[in-house]
Formats: structure tokens, C-alpha cells, sequence
């Protein structure tokens, strides 16, 4: 009679730092403490004389004694086995769990009746670094009216992840690309008014997954000509700043808000200059904003009651610390604007940097506490893509833009 048991189909579910009970069988914990990490905690059973933890492709994460593992390095799908037996065959199970697969304990559960092995599987684990992990995309509708097609642009801004690659798919068509290396890569041309989702994980984490999609695409050309959109963190909130080259028939402006990037939703509107061929700017404040990034698009409504969309989707980080706002215009000719906020005085090294990591240029910069704005002269670099990167010693932040 064989000694193994399998608990199936259990669905556990871990977020950020805990995993929710969805199941008759167990309940999984992970406890997380600054000085000493990540512990997960599996049932404890009064028959138990060790404990393993693997992943799904049979590999042996770690064993112990009383239920609890290092949790600080886990992703994907594990089960763990609750293992009984004699004193007299702890030898014969620390050979079976010495070539690091699983499989050979199982087997040994199979012939030796004096051990017993009982597996608990679907485990899924999303661990807390996942959180650094963000990305914007960009729509980017062609110019050519008769014939409107758009790019998918995604520019990935995660500041402690991505250094393996990223890995994305297509999930219209099912097909994959990467690894790559960022920091951005676009993909398309699609035609205008069809749909596009794209899922993005990073290689070294592959629990860090996240999705964007647009159902239908417009790439109608609005009354209204933009020459900047950007949003930069204040005390007070969020600030929404645009400016408008030109405008035919405008009435206002809604700006609209979302956490995901994808489920938008009203925030407030802006009365419009109407008719006007000189440059004009607006600005909204969305106050009462949480800790974590927001992503803002703005649509246009004209005197007929149409309304557009006309801006891509923009993203800004509420954290404690320093970070990049906004880079613009890009792409850039002779000069670029950096946007960047800190929560103290402070000495910055501001520097720019090429596609293969060698600096162009480096300077020192006082920043003040809150919104800080510094412009680069591009005018000596070479057409091509460029990054910016901020530091305080601590920590550092990088953007990138594109030369014309």
C-alpha cells in the first residue's frame, strides 16, 4: 500500500505578505520583518518529522523542521510535503532528498511503508518586490488620416527589477517576446479602432506580471493641437499640467484618473480657451491621492458635445524619496526638461547617459524639498535613445528620452 498522499487543486493566494485560506485542507502564512525577512509557515502536524518545500518542476526549495521557510527569494507555484518516519530511516530520506529533487522521496514513500509522505500543491506566491515593478505604455497613432494606424510603445521605469529582461506577450495573438532588455520596446503598426493587450513579467521574477490593454483604439485627430502633458507630485497631490499649441472649437477638458492604467475614471474638468492660435496653459490638482503611481489622460469635448481622447497615458510615483516626474519633449532637438521631486534638501548628481552606459555628461544640483525642474542641452548628442539618471547616494532614479 503506498505511503504517498496528494491534496490537489488547493489555491492559495499570497499578497504582499500573507497568504488568503482557500481551502478545507490548509492555511499557509508568510510573516514578514525587516530584520529578518520573509518566513513562510506551513500547517504543523503532530506527526510531522520534516517538512519540504519545492517548486512544481520537482526542485527541493528548502526543508525544515517545524513548518517555516525562508520565504525572501519565492515566486510562482510551489507544494510543500509533510514527511513521517522512524528514526531509524532518517538516513534513507536525507539520501532520497540529497540529488534536490522531490520525486525520489515520493518514490521511496511508494516501496517504504515506513515512511509517509503527504503532498499539498497550488501554492501561488507573488512576493512584496513585485512592488517596484511598474511600466507606462504609449499609443501612437500615425499621421497618415486615410490610412490611421497606431504603435504600442511600453517603457518600463522599475527602478530595483528588470535587470534579467522582461518577457512579454501578445495575448490577441499568443505570441511572445524576450528576454529584453528595455527600457522600452514597441510593437505594432496595428490599424486604428481594433483592441491590443499585452502582458508583461520580468524574467528573474516571473511572478511579477502585470497586463495593459486598450478595447478600441482612436485615432481621430482632435481640435486641439498638445504640446505638452505631464504630472509631477506635490504636497498637496497630484498636479495635471498641459499646454496647447492650438484650438478649434474646444469647450473643455476632463481629466481622467486611474491605478492600473487601464479602468479610467473622471477626476475633473477644465474650461477650455475655445478658439486660439498662441500657445495656452492649464493645469488641474487632484488632491487626496495615495502612495503608489497614478496614471492620468486628459479628453477633449468640443462645442458640439464630442468628445476624444488626445493624449497618451501618463504615470506619476507618489513615493517618500526621490523620483522623476516627467522627461519632455520627447522626442527632444536641442534641449529636455526634467521634472523630479525629493523630500529634502539635498546634492543631486544629474547625468546622461548613452545605450551602452557610458556618461556624457555629469553635474551637481541643489535640489529643494518637493518639485525640482533642471534642462539638459542635448544639442552635442548624436540622434538616438539617451537616459537621464538622478542620484543622492542612496538611491537612483532613470528616465528615458530620444534625440532627434
Amino acid at each position: 500500500m503506498s505511503k504517498f498522499t496528494k491534496f490537489l487543486k488547493l489555491s492559495f493566494t499570497i499578497a504582499m505578505v500573507f497568504f488568503l485560506y482557500q481551502s478545507i485542507y490548509a492555511q499557509v502564512n508568510v510573516t514578514c520583518q525587516s530584520s529578518s525577512g520573509c518566513i513562510l509557515e506551513v500547517p504543523v502536524s503532530p506527526v510531522a518529522s520534516l517538512y519540504v518545500l519545492a517548486s512544481e518542476n520537482c526542485f527541493i526549495e528548502g526543508t525544515s523542521i517545524d513548518g517555516s521557510f525562508d520565504a525572501d527569494n519565492l515566486a510562482g507555484d510551489y507544494c510543500y510535503y509533510i514527511v513521517s518516519y522512524p528514526d531509524e530511516s532518517a538516513a534513507t530520506v536525507a539520501a532520497a532528498l540529497s540529488n534536490g529533487c522531490i520525486s525520489e522521496l515520493v518514490t521511496l514513500a511508494d516501496y517504504d511503508n515506513s515512511i509517509e509522505v503527504s503532498e499539498f500543491c497550488e501554492i501561488s506566491v507573488i512576493p512584496n518586490e513585485c512592488a517596484d515593478f511598474n511600466f507606462d505604455y504609449n499609443v501612437i497613432c500615425s499621421p497618415n488620416i486615410y490610412d490611421p494606424m497606431y504603435q504600442v510603445q511600453l517603457v518600463f521605469n522599475s527602478q530595483t527589477l528588470g535587470f534579467g529582461g522582461y518577457l512579454i506577450t501578445n495575448d490577441l495573438t499568443g505570441e511572445s517576446y524576450g528576454p529584453l532588455a528595455g527600457p522600452a520596446a514597441s510593437f505594432g503598426p496595428f490599424e486604428a479602432g481594433t483592441s491590443f493587450s499585452f502582458t508583461v513579467s520580468l524574467v528573474e521574477q516571473p511572478a511579477c506580471s502585470f497586463t495593459v490593454s486598450w478595447s478600441v483604439v482612436d485615432c481621430t485627430v482632435t481640435d486641439v493641437e498638445l504640446a505638452r502633458f505631464n504630472a509631477s507630485v506635490i504636497e498637496l497631490g497630484n498636479e495635471i499640467n498641459w499646454v496647447t499649441a492650438t484650438e478649434s472649437n474646444a469647450k473643455f477638458f476632463i481629466v481622467e484618473h486611474s491605478r492600473n492604467g487601464v479602468d479610467f475614471a473622471k477626476v475633473g474638468t477644465v474650461g477650455a480657451a475655445g478658439n486660439s492660435n498662441v500657445s495656452r496653459d492649464y493645469s488641474y490638482l487632484h488632491t487626496n491621492t495615495k502612495t503608489g503611481v497614478h496614471y492620468y489622460r486628459l479628453k477633449e469635448v468640443d462645442i458640439e458635445g464630442n468628445i476624444r481622447i488626445f493624449t497618451k497615458t501618463i504615470s506619476v510615483n507618489r513615493i517618500t524619496g526621490l523620483i522623476i516626474n516627467n522627461v519632455y519633449p520627447v522626442p527632444t532637438v536641442d534641449m529636455v526638461n526634467v521634472d523630479f521631486g525629493s523630500n529634502s534638501n539635498e546634492t543631486v548628481v544629474v547625468r546622461v547617459v548613452d545605450i551602452a552606459g557610458k556618461i556624457l555628461d555629469q553635474e551637481n544640483y541643489n535640489a529643494i524639498k518637493g518639485s525640482n525642474n533642471i534642462t539638459i542641452d542635448t544639442t552635442p548628442y548624436a540622434v538616438g535613445n539617451y537616459f537621464v539618471t538622478i542620484s543622492n547616494g542612496t538611491t537612483t532614479v532613470v528616465e528615458r528620452f530620444v534625440k532627434n
